[in-house]
């Protein structure tokens, strides 16, 4: 019996910007060309800062020497600048979960100054909403380790069986399978809100 939908959140909630060129374009923060094509993870610091391995000082002070950038704050401009806008529409689909009497939350691989932007009701209504926050930087592992699923499930007082969980990575999606969720993945290149939509009533009707 379903009782608590879990989000992740970029690719999910939130459409965020694929590389540090796109990410730095939106913050308007010129950055060389030999980077502006990089995913994310090619920073090595990107992932051991998402896991909690290092404090956000040290992170940007790293980040700010890899772009050849003169600031930690420029380099936090940069950071900030992943995050675009909300999916249209995710908002009313928390709020409908809400109306099924169901809670809600989300378990992501992300970080302190990414998740305090999307606390902003006023920019990211969907994500601030959401009851039960699950953050790979405080629980301190990323998925897909099974940790952070444990981790999620003591955090929410949730069985596995209870959990619908929403996620734009296979292995994510994999994991959560692995681990007893019910887990549909999302196909971020598409708007996400008729497929949120689709699997919510799916499944929560069924829980009824």
């Amino acid at each position: 019996m379903i009782r608590l939908v879990v989000f992740d959140l970029g690719g999910v909630l939130v459409r965020i910007a694929k590389t540090w060129g796109e990410a730095a374009d939106a913050a308007s923060v010129e950055i060389p060309v030999s980077k502006s094509g990089l995913v994310f993870t090619e920073f090595v610091g990107f992932e051991q800062y998402q896991a909690g391995q290092i404090d956000t000082s040290d992170y940007l002070q790293t980040l700010a020497a890899w772009l050849g950038l003169p600031s930690r704050e420029e380099a936090l401009n940069v950071h900030n600048g992943i995050l675009l806008r909300p999916y249209d529409g995710t908002a009313d689909i928390i709020t409908e979960v809400h109306g099924w009497g169901m809670q809600s939350g989300c378990l992501s691989n992300t970080n302190a100054p990414h998740w305090e932007i999307m606390s902003d009701a006023r920019r990211f209504p969907g994500p601030a909403s959401l009851q039960i926050p699950g953050l790979s930087h405080e629980i301190k592992v990323d998925k897909p380790a099974k940790e952070i699923y444990r981790a999620y499930e003591k955090i929410a007082q949730a069985d596995a069986s209870e959990i619908l969980f929403f996620d734009d990575l296979p292995a994510n999606i994999q994991g959560a399978r692995d681990c007893g969720w019910t887990a549909e993945l999302i196909d971020p290149t598409k708007e996400t809100e008729p497929q949120l939509r689709k699997w919510v009533e799916t499944h929560l009707s069924s829980s009824n």
